[in-house]
């Protein structure tokens, strides 16, 4: 069975385009609130730009050519995002073209700097950043089925307490949900994951200047020493697409 990791970053923020409109939002909205946190990660959570649609677009064209360029017999795919906005936005875009239900998680959210630092100052508490709730996320996505990994039970769980463990667990569901079948080396797992450019960085271990809507693939290795944890893998970086901007 191979085993590629798709990662996409999110598409292009309203807040880093027109710093003075966001902010006008923000105000607007907590006018008669003092409730500094909810403003934080309100603040923190801005949506995609019109521009960033047509990124978005744009994106899930190259990533549907990228899946069907892969010569395995039978391919299964999911799509994973972020729970923050922006990359549930840009997620959604791919779901439509690609047809696929959509799975949102905490986990993969915690590489983001707001969240990072709103975690770090709640003493490791994931669920100390106010995200948006599944049904407000399912409004956003109106045309798709969306699925959030934070609860336990469900077969697509995914960790809230640390990124890679995120990212590991994405990539073991391949093995979990992959029949043992004879012929199974037919089969290519992808898992696409839109997410935030400190994703990629720290999947390279690398500070690289990565624009919105980049696609970064890997092929996954999974570990096969009893001294690490069953889900540990690696992740080889294939190669690093970057958009081409038309001004």
């Amino acid at each position: 069975m191979m085993e590629k990791l798709i990662v996409v970053r999110h598409s292009e923020r309203l807040d880093e385009v027109d710093q003075r409109q966001w902010n006008k939002i923000v105000e607007k909205k907590f006018a008669h609130s003092h409730d500094s946190h909810a403003r934080f990660c309100f603040g923190s959570d801005p949506p995609i730009t019109s521009n960033g649609v047509v990124l978005s677009r744009d994106a899930a064209a190259t990533v549907l050519e990228i899946i069907k360029a892969n010569p395995s017999a039978e391919k299964r795919v999911v799509l994973y995002s972020s729970k923050l906005l922006r990359c549930v936005q840009t997620c959604y875009e791919i779901a439509t073209q690609l047809k696929l239900p959509m799975h949102v998680s905490t986990g993969l959210a915690l590489t983001a700097a707001a969240v990072e630092s709103c975690v770090s100052a709640k003493h490791g508490r994931s669920n100390s950043f106010n995200f948006l709730s599944l049904e407000e996320i399912q409004a956003h996505c109106p045309r798709t089925t969306v699925h959030c990994c934070d609860d336990e039970n469900s077969s697509h769980y995914i960790p809230m307490n640390h990124w890679r463990d995120a990212m590991n667990a994405v990539n073991e569901h391949n093995r979990i949900h992959t029949p043992h079948v004879k012929d199974n080396e037919a089969i290519c797992c992808i898992n696409i994951v839109v997410a935030h450019r400190e994703t990629i960085r720290n999947l390279l271990n690398r500070h690289l200047k990565l624009p919105y809507c980049c696609i970064a693939m890997f092929d996954i290795q999974h570990s096969d020493s009893s001294e690490v944890r069953s889900f540990d893998t690696r992740c080889i970086l294939t190669w690093i697409l970057l958009p081409i901007i038309v001004p």
